[in-house]
């Protein structure tokens, strides 16, 4: 085992440098808004911190920037003062501080902390947006729609929209830049009125006035997802309740967010749900909807605000931090952050496992009844107990297991020390190395790894810790328990979970 136990290290140099970041008492609290900047400077060892709230599920990026000597860091926490997030940005050759499409945990309210990496200093502006990173504004005042029933007013902050008649939609449309497959839309409806009941929606990737995606609100306080096609409607999702969509409600937001055949939905900013459909990859027409009743003497009115688009960065660099809780909250934010697609579907679900180990080796069980898997990502809450020895001993995933010596292996062990390995034969090949002692002052870790487009990227209690070149080779996933010396190793895995496309 001296082989395995000495693989080559391999995690990246910008998780390894925000380690040494010592603690800062903050000097100044603020608050931001979404779509918001605000300035702030910051001397040798200090830092500022800015508070906001957000609701459960809510999709936020950050951008600190410095063209001063600041090198900006920032540390995203709820109230409870758990840290979610730490990222920097490509440096050295962006010195930029870069949280993009963080999923929010909890109706809470965060904070966010400027410090400077390795004590510097300077001015620095941060913005918080909706959705991605890189703000997108569409300009107002050129709708137009295929429907001559629409009374369409265009003014310079707002634009309102008219229609009358039983069961009559009215769309205006306006064309984006570039037909983007990734993006965040949002729209501040400002008041819906009418004789009877009405409803207001959100057009997005529109060609020809006459194919789209429509995402839709009524005034009994109901939503649904449409496709619209050669003049027919395809119900994706039909009229459903929410508890955040008050009947009667008039003045609201509407969003969604786009990656690739995946469609998150918010109602002032509140998560609704997650739907899928391939039919409209792209398009660069958006619309703003309102539509009247099937009744007679119907009238819908409504109001609008500029809509605000955001678009993922053309470089973002791997998350540093991912944000772990259950499997179905983990798939939304490995998802959102662009690490797996917006497609497929959780095939593995074991809520509880066992491995014991007596002499050095690995000792290992495979789950999924023979199943083989290519590109997933795969989690687990591992916790040990070890008795005998002081020397390495630890639990770990199995992947790619292709015979009885042939997989890679994943672990952590009680010294602290984690890797992945190759195994063939008797021999393992030199893969993630690293050594934290933070991860020796606790015998309960949660693991996962990402498997995806040619790239295994591990994560230990939500911090990257090693990125490498993967085979994409399928095979069977399983647990393990590790000795490097004798020793009595019990192993147990709590919640392991594959989602696989």
């Amino acid at each position: 085992m001296d082989a395995y136990r000495h693989i080559a290290l391999c995690f990246s140099l910008i998780g390894a440098a925000l380690l040494l970041i010592s603690p800062i008492a903050a000097q100044d609290t603020g608050s931001i808004a979404p779509f918001e900047t605000v300035e702030g400077e910051i001397g040798a060892g200090e830092s500022q911190e800015w508070t906001f709230t957000a609701a459960d599920g809510e999709v936020l990026s950050f951008v600190a920037e410095s063209d001063d000597t600041l090198d900006p860091v920032m540390t995203l926490s709820n109230s409870s003062g758990t840290l979610i997030s730490n990222d920097d940005y490509q440096y050295p050759d962006n010195p930029s501080a870069i949280l993009e499409a963080v999923t929010m945990p909890r109706n809470d309210t965060y904070t966010l902390t400027i410090t400077g990496f390795n004590d510097t200093e300077g001015s620095y502006t941060l913005t918080m947006y909706e959705g991605f990173a890189n703000p997108d504004f569409v300009e107002t005042g050129e709708w137009q729609s295929p429907s001559e029933e629409l009374v369409i007013e265009a003014a310079e902050d707002q634009t309102a929209l008219v229609i009358s008649g039983i069961a009559q939609r009215g769309i205006a449309f306006t064309n984006i830049e570039a037909a983007a497959t990734d993006l965040y839309l949002e729209v501040p409806v400002l008041e819906m009125s009418g004789r009877n009941t009405w409803v207001a929606g959100l057009a997005f990737r529109g060609s020809d006035s006459d194919r789209y995606y429509l995402y839709e609100v009524d005034e009994r306080g109901q939503w649904r997802f449409l496709l619209h096609e050669d003049g027919q409607d395809q119900v994706i999702r039909d009229w459903l309740t929410h508890p955040a969509i008050i009947a009667g409600e008039s003045s609201f937001r509407l969003a969604v967010l786009m990656r690739g055949s995946g469609f998150d939905f918010f109602y002032n900013s509140v998560y609704m749900g997650h739907l899928t459909d391939d039919t409209l990859d792209d398009g660069d027409q958006i619309g703003l909807v309102i539509e009247t009743s099937n009744a007679l003497d119907s009238e819908t009115i409504g109001r609008f605000d500029h809509p605000r688009m955001t678009t993922p960065l053309e470089e973002a660099a791997v998350p540093q931090q991912i944000i772990t809780s259950s499997a179905s909250f983990t798939v939304q934010e490995l998802q959102r952050r662009g690490l797996i697609p917006a497609e497929g579907q959780m095939r593995l679900t074991v809520s509880e496992s066992f491995v014991t180990l007596n002499q050095p080796g690995v000792n290992k069980i495979l789950l999924g009844g023979g199943e083989t898997f290519a590109d997933f990502a795969i989690g687990t809450t591992i916790s040990w107990q070890i008795q005998g020895t002081e020397d390495p001993a630890g639990c770990g995933l199995v992947l790619r297991a292709s015979g009885e010596n042939d997989y890679l292996l994943a672990y952590v062990d009680q010294t602290g020390a984690y890797g992945v390995s190759s195994r063939s034969g008797d021999q393992f090949a030199p893969g993630i190395f690293g050594e934290n002692a933070t991860l020796a002052a606790s015998d309960t870790h949660n693991l996962l790894l990402v498997l995806a487009d040619d790239q295994l990227h591990y994560y230990i209690d939500g911090t990257l810790v090693g990125s490498l070149e993967d085979s994409a080779e399928a095979g069977e996933i399983g647990n393990a328990a590790i000795n490097f010396e004798p020793a009595a190793t019990s192993c147990q895995f709590n919640n392991t979970w594959l989602w696989a496309w």
